[in-house]
This record gives structure tokens, C-alpha cells and sequence, in this order.
């Protein structure tokens, strides 16, 4: 009988114990339309979707958090920007616009990153008890503001 190595056996292991997080922009009919004009974003397997509303002109992100159902669904722990351009690394908190009974629904931040497209950050946001991260980043044929 064949011994499995461990270049095969560390690997799975790892790939089946790491919970994987499903982000893709929602561009099938299965997610809920877009209420102020941004992109939605499936995060998971339909455990909540973000849309992601950026003003360019402005360097304004807006995000509006949505459940599974397309309701407006609060956050505890604001989202947060995850920068990587050429001034370094660095982390912006989005700010909560509609803060009530400890969660928000919509978050906005403003920095010059932002002026650019694609968005050289990552947003990382917690949904219950799971962090995911989301890409900025995607091929599109559209304008932003």
C-alpha cells in the first residue's frame, strides 16, 4: 500500500478545515437589484450581498449591506478598506451613516485611492462570525460617476 506524502496530505488538509469565502460580483438574475446605483456583490453562498457604489470624481465608497433576500441587513463592525497602493499599505474604517441599536446598514469612506479604477484596495467585512474579503476589482464595460 501507498503512503500518501505530506507535499498531498498538508495541503488537504488545509484546503478542507479553511472556510472558504465565495465573492463574485452578482451578475446572474439570482441576487437583488441594485437600489442606488452601484454593483452588487454575493458574498458566500447568498449569505449576504454588498452593493458597492463608487464616485471617482468624489473618491467616495459607499456600501450598502443587504441579507440574503435583498433586505437591508446591519452590521456590527464596520467594513474596512484594505489599501495597497504606492504610498504603502495601510487600513481605513468606513464609517457607519444610519448607526441604530448598535448596527449599520450603509457605510461610506473618502480617500484619494478611491480617484482610481480599478480601486487598489480590498474590503474586509465580518457577517456573523466569518470575515471575508472582498475584490475591488473587476472587468466591467460602464462608467463611474
Amino acid at each position: 500500500m501507498r503512503k500518501f506524502g505530506w507535499t498531498v496530505l498538508v495541503p488537504a488538509i488545509v484546503f478542507l478545515t479553511v472556510p472558504a469565502a465565495r465573492l463574485t460580483w452578482a451578475e446572474d438574475e439570482d441576487h437583488p437589484e441594485a437600489a442606488h446605483g452601484g454593483e452588487m456583490i454575493e458574498i458566500g453562498d447568498h449569505v449576504a450581498f454588498l452593493e458597492v457604489c463608487h464616485d471617482q470624481k468624489a473618491a467616495v465608497l459607499t456600501i450598502h449591506v443587504r441579507d440574503h433576500d435583498g433586505e437591508p441587513m446591519g452590521l456590527k463592525d464596520a467594513p474596512r478598506l484594505n489599501i495597497k497602493d504606492k504610498s504603502g499599505n495601510r487600513q481605513v474604517v468606513l464609517k457607519a451613516l444610519d448607526l441604530a441599536d448598535g448596527t449599520a446598514k450603509t457605510f461610506e469612506t473618502a480617500d484619494d485611492c478611491l480617484k482610481q479604477d480599478p480601486i487598489p484596495a480590498k474590503l474586509s467585512v465580518k457577517i456573523g462570525d466569518k470575515q471575508y474579503t472582498v475584490e475591488l476589482e473587476h472587468d466591467h464595460d460602464h462608467d463611474h460617476k
